[in-house]
């Protein structure tokens, strides 16, 4: 993008932030309704009273000349709402909740009155959204609170909402990756722009609540298609509140306190975790100014074992996190007009002997520090009783590093990997700076009721970094050594990969996006949503990069136009029978690291090197980085395609939300969607045999471009799709919080995720299709909290899961091409694309007191993790202690991601131990929670 352009682009967005009015962001929620008299007549006029009831903050506004009104930008909590009009009887509304995202509806009828009075009642919370055709979840402070989560982070609850996927931690909907999700905290987008994930971490006891969007989102959402999360971060209040508290779990307790075995051993493996915290919140100037501070220390003390099958390999080996977990925050309310507030956090944690398991020995292992910093402002104006405007700003800074466990080359053996690994060690960061700009405006009278809201965002990520730094290299061999200590008896190596001269890289993406959303009551019942979003990416497509097999200008990708477009029908107009669907475009951003590969290659002092069919005393031959570069030695090389696409997904869905009775709702939608322009990276620099389609050896027929070994180009050439069923029930009662969800899918595509995948053959990609790695048949998901007698709360997460694919492959090159897919042999047979599933009968072995066994287990997933409270007063203090049980059945469970993929392992299709807190054996926890 031209200079000239972008600053264009940004005088824009200053006009739009200093002019234009905007809606309230998405971390917040709105209100809306009608006024009548008895008789059903509109009352024009009538005063609207908001009032937050933990911090007494107050918004009015007026209804429109027809009865109506809406408030937007509320912040989430408990109100007490009012309506009065001269003449008549006032009434107020007790107790009702809105949380994050909320479009919530609220009428009153008023009554002449000849004295003045004003009528009370208990308000009641609607469950039905009768405005939005959006597909969503939410989960509330007491779900937040209560429910036991092993690991305590909060983002294991999103399993919890209808549509999500995979086993809880996993952030998945549709047909995307959890590396498509988007995250924001407090209306600022923290997501990782290198390689998907959330860029911060936050405690649980941090975290008020948030919303989950898994399909068919309004257009103030973009650069995403996959799980959109909203949370809000817990803000002071009127009234000083505190609490410290300790979780704490160990292999052995005391008595019968303990543990039990893990499935692979047979033992009781050494664990321990500490989590200890405090936080304080409460008023600096009592209804205007408000602070909360927090601390979290945790300490996990766990254990991973690899399952090469080689006894000097498998041994328990720690696998240790440490985190640290630091938020402060202001809110400050001057005046009716207007609200602000900052935010910042810091996140501190390091990891031991991360990829350890599986083939992967401890040499193949690295630790992992990493330390995140964001910091984010916002102020919200109130301009009239129709417009309010909302600006956010935010920033965030991470710095990364891999460190290996063993500065040594790396040696990959069908059983057994040994040596640092291929991206290890490396460092980078990232910096990210925003501002987003929102706008709504109420029209009450134009052919019905318009919602119209619009933004802008202008968004600046920094990504720059070195990887290997140093590198050490890999030699691949097709079969195992008859002895691992001696490297005489190693076979030849098929393969040796390494990089020479700098492996750093630098990119910077300013990225522009706007939006229009006219959510139109059209009657009483039916509610159309209309919308468009536009983004564009300045920084992705290299276009300063000269690309050396594909000479020319490469284009900007400035297409991304996404129309959006749902209903909502109440039938009864009564709000508790609506019917909901739509269709809508959904584009993604593009990951940095597939752009920097590019720019490290080219620009940088870099050249990347396959040798195939190597020595194993001097795979280079005594060239170094000069060699390869004055000579012109040929050398790898990665390259974007100069038409590379951003990917995007088409979601149609169709459904129906119900309200049950008073606190009970159920919804059913059946939802599909279509991803394509999706990233691959296949090798190219090969013929293809016309007869055939395989793939002709380099070695006897050339390459294409023979300045070159292998050529990978990250293409557009993926694509997924998905068809769901997805069910929800909740209930919200004074003793009771019941949430249950039941999905019924399938899932396809033909690449890894939103990083691209090598496909086996590049000139058959029809092979490539089929069942995705997130493919899960059947997912059902139970939530509850509730209260026994004598004050005990009990709460449960129940999980069960069908099988899901496994990625199968072998180390065979039978065509000489420098990479490995699924080759079975030189004839072009291929094993099936996932067609392995989760689960085997009588297949790994377990020795226990010199007696061993062959062990089965279940390709579904079920765990029980429970939960027991119980508080007491103590003057002005409030003590509660908990009990968890997680896994509490003790069900043998394997990851997917465990299991032995090589084909010709020694341990193929064998599960392993993972450090994946959900796939440990039964564990216990204690916890003590004191607050004042």
């Amino acid at each position: 993008m031209t200079l000239r352009l972008q600053a264009g682009l940004l005088a824009l967005l200053g006009s739009c932030l200093l002019s234009a009015p905007a809606r309230a962001q998405v971390a917040q929620a709105e209100l809306r309704g009608g006024v009548l008299d008895e008789s059903g007549a509109a009352l024009p006029g009538a005063t609207i009273t908001a009032t937050h009831v933990d911090t007494g903050t107050v918004r009015t506004t007026v209804t429109s000349p027809t009865g109506t009104y809406v408030m937007p930008a509320l912040p989430i909590g408990v109100y007490k709402i009012s309506a009065e009009l001269t003449g008549f009887g006032a009434i107020t509304k007790e107790g009702i909740r809105l949380a994050v995202g909320d479009s919530a509806s609220l009428n009153f009828t008023l009554k002449v009155a000849t004295v003045a009075e004003t009528i009370t009642v208990q308000g009641e919370s609607p469950l039905v959204d009768t405005k939005k055709s959006e597909l969503s979840g939410r989960v509330e402070q007491r779900q937040v609170d209560g429910l036991p989560v092993n690991g305590r982070d909060w983002l294991g609850l999103v399993s919890l909402v209808p549509g999500a996927r995979g086993t809880p931690g996993a952030i998945q909907a549709g047909s995307s990756g959890s590396d498509m999700a988007k995250y924001q905290v407090d209306g600022v987008d923290v997501t990782n722009q290198c390689c998907g994930g959330s860029n911060q971490g936050y405690s649980m006891e941090n975290i008020e609540e948030f919303k989950v969007e898994t399909n068919r989102y309004d257009a103030e959402y973009g650069r995403v298609n996959g799980a959109v999360i909203n949370a809000v971060t817990k803000s002071g209040s009127n009234t000083f509140r505190g609490t410290g508290f300790g979780f704490y779990r160990r292999d052995h307790f005391f008595g019968p306190f303990h543990d039990a075995p893990t499935f692979f051993t047979g033992q009781i493996a050494p664990f321990d975790q500490k989590q200890t915290g405090v936080n304080s919140g409460g008023p600096l100037v009592r209804n205007k100014a408000f602070y909360f501070a927090s601390y979290e220390y945790q300490k996990l003390g766990a254990t991973v074992r690899p399952n090469t099958g080689f006894p000097q390999f498998d041994v328990d080996l720690p696998a240790d996190t440490t985190s640290h977990f630091t938020t402060a925050r202001v809110d400050f309310q001057p005046n009716n007009a207007h609200r602000l507030f900052g935010r910042t956090s810091i996140y501190d944690w390091k990891q031991l002997n991360v990829g350890v398991g599986g083939t992967t020995t401890q040499s193949g292992g690295y630790s992992r520090p990493s330390s995140n910093h964001d910091f984010s402002l916002g102020d919200t104006w109130v301009i009239s009783s129709r417009a309010v405007n909302e600006v956010r700003a935010g920033f965030s800074a991470i710095n990364n590093k891999l460190d290996s466990n063993c500065y040594c080359v790396q040696l990959s053996f069908p059983s057994a990997i040994i040596g640092s690994p291929t991206n290890s060690p490396q460092w980078w960061k990232e910096m990210n700076i925003q501002v987003n700009d929102l706008f709504s405006y109420f029209v009450p009278a134009w052919h019905g009721e318009h919602s119209v809201k619009m933004g802008f965002q202008y968004f600046r990520p920094h990504f720059w970094g070195a990887f290997p730094d140093p590198p050490f290299g890999q030699f691949t061999f097709t079969r195992d050594p008859s002895n691992f200590d001696d490297p005489s008896t190693y076979p030849a190596p098929t393969r040796y990969v390494t990089q020479l001269g700098d492996t750093s890289y630098s990119i910077m993406n300013p990225t522009y996006g706007g939006f229009f959303q006219d959510n139109w009551t059209f009657n009483h019942n039916l509610t159309i949503n209309l919308g468009v979003r536009y983004d564009i990416e300045t920084g992705t497509s290299n276009t300063d990069v000269p690309n050396p097999i594909q000479p020319g200008v490469r284009p900007l990708d400035r297409n991304n136009v996404a129309p959006r477009l749902g209903f909502a029908y109440d039938v009864k107009a009564d709000g508790r029978s609506v019917v909901r669907g739509g269709v809508g475009r959904y584009y993604d951003k593009v990951m940095l690291n597939l752009t920097s590969n590019e720019r490290r290659t080219i620009l940088g002092q870099f050249i990347g090197v396959t040798i195939v069919n190597p020595s194993f005393i001097n795979a280079l031959n005594g060239l170094t980085f000069q060699d390869y570069k004055n000579q012109k030695i040929p050398a790898t090389l990665t390259v974007l395609d100069n038409f590379y696409q951003t990917p995007y997904n088409d979601q149609v869905s169709i459904g129906l939300a119900q309200q049950l009775r008073t606190g009970y709702a159920m919804q059913i939608d059946y939802v599909h969607s279509r991803g394509r322009n999706e990233p691959m990276t296949p090798q190219i620099n090969y013929f293809e045999d016309p007869v055939t389609h395989l793939p002709q050896s380099p070695a006897r027929y050339g390459r294409p471009y023979p300045a070159y070994t292998n050529i990978t180009m990250t293409t557009s050439t993926g694509k997924s799709a998905y068809d769901g069923l997805q069910l929800g029930l909740n209930a919200r009662t004074t003793r009771v919080t019941l949430g249950g969800t039941y999905t019924l899918s399938r899932t396809y595509d033909n690449h890894n995720g939103n990083r691209g995948g090598t496909p086996t053959n590049w000139f058959n990609l029809d092979d490539e299709y089929t069942y995705a790695s997130s493919d899960q048949r059947n997912r059902f998901v139970v939530n509850a909290v509730t209260v026994l007698p004598y004050s005990v709360q009990a709460s449960a997460i129940f999980f069960v899961g069908s099988p899901r694919p496994i990625n199968i492959g072998t180390n065979l090159d039978p065509f000489g091409l420098g990479y490995f897919g699924r080759w079975l042999d030189a004839t072009g047979r291929t094993l099936p694309r996932y067609s392995e599933r989760t689960g085997c009968d009588a297949c790994f072995p377990v020795t226990i007191d010199g007696v061993t066994t062959l062990e089965s287990v279940s390709g579904w997933d079920r765990k029980l993790d429970l939960r027991f409270a119980k508080s007491v007063k103590v003057r002005h203090l409030t003590l509660q202690g908990m009990v968890d049980v997680f896994n509490a059945l003790n069900i043998k469970n394997a990851n997917a991601t465990g299991y032995t993929t090589n084909y010709f392992s020694r341990t193929y299709l064998q599960p392993s131990s993972s450090t994946n807190l959900f796939y440990q054996p039964r564990q216990i926890q204690f916890g003590l929670r004191v607050s004042y």
